[in-house]
């Protein structure tokens, strides 16, 4: 319940924030259709005001959101003196016949947010893998307290610098300022935005597809249910990618008001009135998403050089070329500053990134996975069963080009341009050995493309009445009926599986993670080594405390490692025994004072300490039997067996104690610590532990290296294992008095 209250609050902010300014810039046309705009260009207009503040003042979103509401009011005051006559446009998706609309996106809102309605029972984020998510709301809660221009925070300059890179700015302020609204940590609306916005494709589908592609409302009504269950763009709205989303959103708005003004009006004039619209929406699409600027403006220009070439009249294209060219231009002035650093961004983006996705089939490209979300398995029974889905779309071009040759121009020069890149970058995987994330990449421009390849594929039916079918009808219409029917009901299936595995193997941000806001309070904790293994729990675990505590990531993620120097190192508890107090992560074990040891909750722990240790080489994955113990073999191709050790400190008096268990007889252990020998252990038993216990031990502040050597080489045993063995090590324990500790 929590969820939809702040689902509707959430969206009340960016229809508020929107109309006005939407009925305002709308041109007649479009009037009626404010109410599906609003958001987005309420989003627009956060964009524009949290980038001034950012880059121009020292204030976060907490200070200046309220102020926000202001312009916005003013905007709708305006709107109603201007155009007081046109408010009864407003009324048009409340009409019976246009309902049915508002009905789909409600049904396709609940059915994406399930897994947030009915497996978590807080406000958190959850993704289906994707860590992203992550450092948007790091940075938008970052933004609701500060501006790039303070550019450190707790030492923290690499952050604010990555911030500030890459061209996805809309992604943050989405959520910092309805978060500094609502009063709400920015983790708790990450999905309710993304899926918000989700929701906000579907009515610009059904615009684009009425007003652009003449679609009869019914046939446009399923194409909209189409493209709102179809797995791809659930799959990206899962996996937390909302600057996509939100890109996507104002990609399709732009799409709509450019070639319905280059398809409606005759004269300069005419255009006059898109141009402020389109210039904002421009601007949106810069500061939100820019990977998506050169894919809209690249196919535009295909078809304006398309309809030149076929126009006797040569200056045809002259006014439409005029119109888009002023728009870039306004678009660009609003703020040159941060549209000649998101170009610079752009221009230097060439990252590895992403997984290895097969090649689509047509199957797959219409939704029609099944339980396959993850396109696997591309059989050639998959491209069989796509023959019939290939004669549609080759139909539908058919179509287009006989009935509306300016609508046939339109889709081939999209669908060039995706074929052409999708293409380019299928071959760059194939022949580049090394992972490059090429077909990542194409499976990402497939998803940019897919709404307009759907509605351009599914033009052959776009004078098909769905109500109008009966047994008296031709088989032509009966066939069509069917073939629809199936693909809604594919769409929805494989939509299902994919709700389904994010509602059962989705990440979240659990109540063990959100536990560690508690740190903040904590006086006495003022720098922490962070040694949670990357990617998720490491990066949420940055989001609640890099705000308030200097923080040394002991592995990269989207954050680069330091040496460990906090004061405390936060890990996660893998066992521990209560009665004696003891920590113990792995085999490796520490005895603190009860000074130096805060249990946070039943996964995470503070250890204050002047060690840190970790396993390097010659060390197999841990193991566990029923009763709780745990061991792991060495002899993992390595003769020696070795331990890092870092000591913040001068330690006089350390003591270690071992305890392991030989493959052999007569295996000798040999310790040495920086390569000096400490000991040799003998062995005379293999099926007996053996355990040392070395005292007073001496480390200079700095890197150290304990070293296991064994007598004889690991070998392969008899029962199937394929590794090669030698010690089984239980417990490494090191005890250290804090009293001994020089220095501390």
């Amino acid at each position: 319940m929590e969820y939809l209250i702040y689902s509707v609050g959430i969206y009340f902010i960016y229809f508020f924030c929107g109309i006005g300014l939407t009925f305002l810039l709308c041109p007649k046309p479009f009037e009626k259709y404010s109410f599906f705009l609003a958001p987005i260009i309420g989003l627009i207009y956060f964009s524009y005001a949290g980038l001034l503040f950012a880059y121009y003042t020292d204030f976060g979103s907490n200070v200046y959101a309220q102020f926000l509401l202001i312009p916005s009011l003013i905007f709708i005051i305006l709107a109603i003196l201007i155009k007081k006559n046109r408010i009864s446009e407003l009324k048009w998706p409340f009409k019976k016949e246009n309902i049915l609309l508002s009905c789909i996106c409600i049904l396709i809102f609940i059915g994406i947010s399930a897994p947030f309605l009915f497996k978590v029972n807080v406000l958190t984020t959850m993704t289906l893998g994707n860590n992203d998510i992550a450092h948007y709301a790091a940075v938008s809660k970052y933004l609701t307290q500060y501006s790039f221009t303070q550019t450190t925070i707790n030492n923290d300059s690499y952050f604010i610098g990555m911030s500030q890179g890459g061209a996805h700015y809309s992604a943050y302020f989405s959520t910092c300022i309805p978060s500094s609204l609502l009063q709400l940590a920015t983790y708790k609306i990450q999905n309710i935005t993304t899926n918000l916005f989700f929701v906000f494709l579907i009515p610009l589908i059904f615009l684009i597809s009425v007003e652009i592609f003449k679609f009869k409302k019914n046939i446009a009504l399923i194409t909209s249910l189409l493209v709102g269950f179809s797995f791809h763009l659930i799959f990206i709205d899962y996996h937390g990618f909302i600057g996509q989303i939100l890109g996507t959103g104002i990609f399709l708005s732009l799409f709509l008001m450019t070639y319905y003004s280059i398809n409606n009006c005759n004269s300069l004039k005419d255009y006059i009135q898109y141009i402020p619209i389109t210039s904002l929406l421009l601007f949106g699409l810069f500061v939100c998403y820019s990977p998506l600027f050169p894919l809209y403006f690249i196919p535009l220009f295909l078809f304006l050089l398309t309809i030149f070439i076929s126009s006797n009249f040569k200056f045809k294209i002259l006014v439409p070329t005029i119109y888009i060219l002023t728009s870039i231009i306004i678009s660009f002035i609003l703020n040159p500053l941060i549209i000649i650093r998101i170009i610079s961004d752009f221009l230097i983006y060439n990252n590895v990134f992403g997984w290895s996705v097969p090649i689509l089939n047509p199957l797959w490209a219409f939704g029609l996975a099944g339980n396959n979300i993850f396109m696997q398995n591309n059989s050639i029974m998959n491209w069989i069963l796509s023959v019939p889905i290939i004669i549609i779309i080759i139909m539908s071009f058919w179509y287009l080009y006989k009935k509306d040759r300016n609508l046939f121009y339109l889709a081939a020069s999209y669908f060039l341009v995706f074929l052409f890149i999708y293409i380019y970058l299928e071959y760059k995987d194939l022949v580049t050995p090394e992972f490059t994330g090429e077909s990542y990449k194409a499976y990402k421009l497939f998803t940019y493309y897919l709404p307009i390849f759907i509605i351009s594929s599914l033009s052959i039916f776009r004078d098909f009445n769905i109500l109008d079918i009966n047994r008296k009808s031709s088989i032509k219409k009966i066939f069509g009926f069917l073939f629809i029917i199936l693909l809604i009901l594919g769409n929805i299936y494989s939509a299902s599986a994919i709700i389904y595995v994010n509602y059962n193997y989705g990440n979240s941000v659990d109540n063990d993670i959100i536990d560690l806001d508690k740190i903040t309070e904590m006086e006495n904790v003022s720098s922490i080594n962070v040694a949670i293994p990357p990617f998720w729990d490491q990066m949420w675990a940055y989001y609640f405390l890099f705000m308030n505590k200097t923080l040394y990531l002991k592995e990269s993620s989207y954050y680069p490692n330091s040496p460990q120097i906090g004061d405390w190192t936060l890990e996660e508890i893998h066992y521990e025994n209560e009665i004696d107090d003891i920590y113990v992560n792995d085999i490796i074990s520490y005895i603190p004072d009860d000074r130096e040891y805060i249990k946070l909750n039943d996964k995470y722990a503070l250890i204050k300490g002047n060690l840190s240790v970790k396993l390097k080489d010659g060390w197999y994955i841990p193991e566990y039997n029923n009763y709780g113990s745990v061991w792991r073999w060495t002899g993992k191709n390595y003769e020696n067996i070795t331990i890092d050790l870092h000591s913040r400190y001068d330690i006089s008096d350390l003591d270690i104690y071992i305890s392991f268990l030989s493959l052999e007889e007569n295996n000798n252990l040999t310790i040495l610590i920086d390569n000096k020998e400490i000991n040799e252990i003998e062995v005379k038993d293999s099926e007996i532990p053996i355990s040392i216990f070395l005292q007073n031990i001496t480390l200079s502040n700095g890197n150290h290296e304990i070293v296991f050597k064994s007598k004889y080489p690991a070998k392969i045993l008899d029962t199937g294992d394929p590794r090669s063995l030698c010690y089984a090590f239980y417990n490494i324990t090191f005890i250290q008095n804090s009293e001994t500790i020089n220095g501390n």
